[in-house]
Parts: structure tokens; C-alpha cells; sequence
């Protein structure tokens, strides 16, 4: 591929559209009922977070004293005490709670909250659902990786993650379509230029789906108005007022469009 450089009275976003259309920051916790681990993700790269000393990165960090197992429970007075150990199952359950509050608040209020910033969870089933049950973190997600992170490298972990994501990315892909499918003719759009170009203006397309190799040369003037002078492209334009509009934008190939049309889109109800 040669290098090039191209100009023109607007910024081209389509290949930005197409690299980060899908890219999604979020948190990964490792956790088991003993320890956490937590890193930063962009799609399947992940980069460990160097936690302060005094995190809850193990249960004896964030309990201390107040760890159950091992405590004596004594029952009654004087010489009539009864004298037992509690449950060993009952210590694990309460010391395994008391710490998911502990990491669930310490997560959510050092990095979920500040940036709203969405968090994957990667655990064992059993303690997924125990995290699950007693978390108050509103970024907390349902993707998930249910398996021991015990022992894994950074590696085996980011390899995990890979799947988690292309699973993930394929779900999205194939929802969004579905959606445009299911859209009634009246709010959804196909290569009607000049009524997609109004629609744009006006902030009405929700999403716009634009083919990847397509282009259609034209300028919208000030009126409004598509005209087919210039060697600007369209699709580009079209891309710049949807995004302007808080609009979705995916750049996709033939076989991935709805309808296999050059572009299509969804209107806002």
C-alpha cells in the first residue's frame, strides 16, 4: 500500500469509524475468595494495574482482625462456659462475602465511578454468582469469564479475554442487524441519498451503517441539499452530522451490511 496524504474542508473519520467502532475501555477483575487482580482493557489487550499497598489485593489485607475463621465463640458465663469453634464452611462463607463488599466498593469507587467505566468480572461460577449477588457497582457487566484465574499469567489471561471479546463483538454485530431488520420500512432508510442526507441534518438517524469500500461523490450545501460536484465523499459527510447528532456510525464490509446495501440506517422514533 502506498502512503498518501488527502485533504478537503472536513476531517475523514471513516477509517477511525472502522478501527474504533467497537473498541470499548473497560476493568477486568481477576477474583477469587482469596485474592484480586485488576487491569485496565481495550478490546483483547490488557495492561495489569499496579494497586496501592493498602488495596484489598488478599483477604488478609482487607479484613485484618476481622477475619472470621478461627474465632472462638464462648456461650453462656462462669463456670458453665460452652466453649466451640464455629463452622468451618460458616467462616469461609462469611469471611468470602465480607471480602467481595470490600473489593466490590473498593473497584467501584477508585475506577468504575470516576469514568463510568465498564467492569468484566473473571471467576469461578460459584463466585461470580456470590460478587453478583451483594455488588453495587452499576458498571458491573453480564460478560464474564467464568473459570479460576488462580496461578494464570498475564498471557493466559489476555488469551481468555480474546475469546470473551470476539464472542462479545460477534453478539453485537449480529444484534445490531437484527435491530435494523426488525425496523419497521417507515424508520429505517437505504441508499435514498438526499433523504438520508435531511435525516442527518435534522438528527434523526440513530444509526447509519456505511460500507467499507463504497464512496459517492458529493457535497451537501448550505440549503440542505445533496449536489454531485467536488470529489468530496458523501458517505463522509453523512458519518460527520450523524456523529454530530449523537448517532451511531459502523463502517463494515459487503457481506457484513444489512441488505448488502452501501449504506443503510436506522431513524430515531
Amino acid at each position: 500500500m502506498q502512503d498518501f496524504v488527502s485533504y478537503g474542508e472536513r476531517p475523514n473519520i471513516l477509517p477511525l469509524i472502522e478501527d474504533f467502532q467497537y473498541i470499548e475501555n473497560y476493568h477486568l477483575l481477576c477474583l477469587t475468595n482469596r485474592e484480586m487482580k485488576l487491569y485496565a482493557g481495550r478490546l483483547d489487550s490488557i495492561e495489569r494495574i499496579e494497586l496501592p499497598a493498602d488495596a484489598p489485593t488478599t483477604l488478609t489485607i482487607a479484613l485484618g482482625d476481622e477475619l472470621t475463621r478461627g474465632k472462638q465463640l464462648n456461650v453462656g458465663g462462669g463456670a458453665g462456659n460452652i466453649h466451640g469453634v464455629n463452622d468451618k464452611n460458616n467462616e469461609l462463607e462469611i469471611d468470602q462475602e465480607n471480602y467481595f463488599r470490600v473489593v466490590d466498593k473498593y473497584v467501584m469507587e477508585n475506577f468504575s465511578n470516576p469514568n463510568q467505566t465498564p467492569l468484566i468480572l473473571f471467576a469461578l461460577t460459584e463466585n461470580q454468582a456470590v460478587f453478583r449477588n451483594l455488588s453495587k457497582n452499576g458498571c458491573l457487566r453480564d460478560e464474564r469469564i467464568e473459570s479460576s484465574p488462580t496461578s494464570l499469567t498475564d498471557n493466559d489471561i489476555k488469551k481468555e479475554v480474546g475469546e470473551l471479546i470476539a464472542n462479545v463483538l460477534r453478539n453485537r454485530h449480529s444484534e445490531i442487524i437484527r435491530r435494523y431488520e426488525e425496523t419497521t420500512p417507515q424508520y429505517k432508510l437505504g441508499d435514498q441519498y438526499q433523504d438520508l442526507t435531511t435525516a442527518s441534518l435534522e438528527g434523526r438517524i440513530e444509526v447509519l451503517f456505511l460500507e467499507k469500500d463504497s464512496k459517492v461523490t458529493g457535497t451537501i450545501d448550505d440549503e440542505g441539499q445533496l449536489g454531485y460536484e467536488g470529489n468530496e465523499n458523501f458517505f463522509n459527510q453523512l458519518a460527520l452530522n450523524v456523529t454530530r447528532t449523537n448517532g451511531k456510525v459502523y463502517v463494515l464490509n459487503r457481506s457484513q451490511m444489512p441488505g448488502l446495501k452501501d449504506v443503510a440506517a436506522i431513524l430515531r422514533y
